[in-house]
């Protein structure tokens, strides 16, 4: 697919508008094989955190505007700088609402990826180290505050941190707390179970990942960054089916889902 560039100088590696012309006049629930080459061909160009999450957040907005009341963004955070409360007392903020987060994870990393709406509601965070220098794998942790479960806003931030892995050339790690954790990598990645160069790389388990999580304890899971990872990763990014937020108090409203690519999850 032939792209126009804009004739702006500019210090980022892709512009605006580059993504507004491959949407044009395209159906957002139709991301298909030649669109989402040329999605990943954008990305592939990408070196910093900061623009591949720019992209992703971009592409995310772009297709849950036309959808959703309140669209979404996914930001760079870090501890010293965040829009967001969630660590000693976490909470979140719904239609100007403060709530308090219950059951929420500890978060030690250095920076993070959190996906809120554009008023800025919690939906989900993911916790990922700062660029290693040697060849030791980047660790992420995850947690979504329950009222936002099950609408994939977890598989979305996934699909990132691996992106970002390949990119800095540095494996991912993750110390699932439940089998569902384990599943959702397990069940799409290329991984080993451990950072030891002498591992065994697995396939994608796709369906055989639920009975193998339920009856294997899997104390740590590694994505390596290759580029079969990262193509599924970009995949999972531009195709999954993500759902508008839960902006109503809890237990109440019904979702609508911002269906832009069919998703077998």
């Amino acid at each position: 697919m032939k792209r126009r560039r804009s004739d702006d100088n500019t210090d980022h590696p892709f512009n605006d508008l580059e993504l507004d012309q491959l949407l044009n006049k395209r159906m957002l629930s139709t991301i298909d094989n030649e669109l989402l080459e040329s999605l990943k061909e954008i990305l592939n160009r990408l070196d910093s955190r900061q623009d591949i999450i720019a992209f992703a957040s971009q592409f995310i907005t772009a297709v849950t505007k036309p959808r959703c009341d309140d669209p979404l963004v996914l930001t760079l955070e870090t501890k010293q700088e965040n829009t967001i409360s969630f660590f000693g007392n976490p909470t979140e903020r719904i239609r100007g609402q403060t709530f308090r987060i219950k059951n929420w994870s500890h978060f030690t990393n250095e920076e993070y990826l959190v996906l809120k709406s554009s008023r800025g509601d919690l939906l989900s965070v993911l916790g990922i180290e700062s660029q290693k220098k040697g060849i030791e794998p980047l660790e992420i942790t995850s947690d979504t505050p329950e009222r936002q479960m099950r609408r994939r806003y977890n598989t979305i931030l996934r699909s990132v941190a691996v992106i970002i892995g390949f990119k800095e050339k540095s494996a991912i790690r993750s110390a699932p707390i439940n089998w569902i954790s384990a599943y959702a990598l397990l069940s799409k990645y290329h991984t080993t179970e451990s950072f030891l160069l002498s591992n065994e790389i697995k396939p994608p388990m796709k369906s055989d990942a639920l009975s193998y999580v339920k009856e294997n304890d899997t104390l740590e899971i590694v994505v390596p960054p290759l580029k079969e990872n990262f193509d599924i990763a970009a995949e999972i990014l531009f195709k999954t089916a993500v759902e508008c937020y839960n902006s109503e108090p809890p237990e109440a409203g019904t979702r609508r889902r911002a269906t832009f690519a069919s998703s077998s999850e």
